[in-house]
């Protein structure tokens, strides 16, 4: 999930926090970083990691031209084969 930029210890960050976070395993803060939750460390220990390779990947491919997307057929056909 996304929170926009409130300022730090604001009521407004805080109800904004407080609405995503039964929604969402992460929250991007803008300005502030990010909020990661689940059951224990390991396991938000791994989603962070999976949230900073999918920020690294998106960095990557922004600089990139001619980019390629998926044609509707080619997602119907990934998800039959991978549910």
């Amino acid at each position: 999930g996304y929170v926009a930029g409130f300022s730090p210890g604001s009521s407004r960050l805080a109800t904004s926090v407080a609405e995503e976070i039964f929604n969402h395993n992460a929250l991007i803060l803008r300005n502030h970083g990010v909020i990661i939750v689940g059951e224990d460390l390991k396991i938000c220990y791994a989603r962070l990691e999976a949230l900073e390779q999918a920020a690294k990947i998106q960095y990557l491919t922004l600089g990139m031209r001619n980019l390629s997307f998926l044609s509707d057929t080619e997602k119907a056909e990934i998800k039959e084969i991978f549910g």
